[in-house]
């Protein structure tokens, strides 16, 4: 949770459960506050900005999940909205102000867009509903910079990183740099 007082396991095998621990701040020990079911395994978790709102990309499911957060911390569940994603949804986060979450598809090589409304706990397409990015790339990570004007990407399938700016007022993402992670294979070849 953003105050670092909650955790939240999601398990990726059938029933999928997550479940929703306190944290105490003198010990670390955990204690159970609820267990509910998740609608398929979530490759990654995150919550919103105010720990009011708990999301989740699927990668074997195609798909997003959006929870309420319960007043004492605990995920409640069912889940209030499922969205379809393009193939191997991976990683999901909500920007610094809170009304902006992308979510990326490794195998649609996209990132979403969506409107957040934390206090309805639901997730809209942005009018710019996504932003391509080379294909072939594989996006699956999501960093948003401290300073909220940049997410970079980190591509699995080419071993890049995209940096795109983030247009706060809009809620989307334009590119302005992709780079190689990785050094040519000639020249891995040559150092050896």
């Amino acid at each position: 949770s953003p105050d670092g007082h909650r955790l939240h396991v999601a398990v990726r095998s059938a029933p999928y459960p997550l479940s929703s621990f306190r944290i105490d701040p003198t010990r670390g020990e955990l204690s159970l506050l609820s267990t509910v079911p998740l609608p398929g395994p979530m490759a990654y978790i995150a919550t919103d900005r105010t720990g009011r709102v708990l999301l989740g990309a699927s990668y074997l499911g195609a798909k997003l999940s959006v929870n309420a957060i319960g007043r004492d911390g605990e995920v409640e569940g069912p889940a209030r909205q499922i969205l379809s994603t393009p193939p191997k949804a991976h990683s999901i986060l909500a920007d610094l102000t809170n009304r902006w979450v992308f979510a990326t598809s490794l195998e649609g090589d996209v990132v979403l867009q969506f409107r957040l409304d934390a206090r309805q706990g639901t997730l809209a397409p942005n009018p710019q509903p996504f932003v391509r990015t080379r294909p072939g790339s594989g996006p699956r990570h999501l960093l948003l910079h401290p300073n909220g004007r940049f997410v970079y990407v980190n591509n699995e399938l080419d071993a890049s990183v995209t940096a795109f700016a983030l247009d706060a007022e809009r809620g989307t993402l334009a590119e302005i740099q992709t780079i190689a992670t990785l050094p040519q294979q000639a020249t891995l070849a040559d150092a050896a």
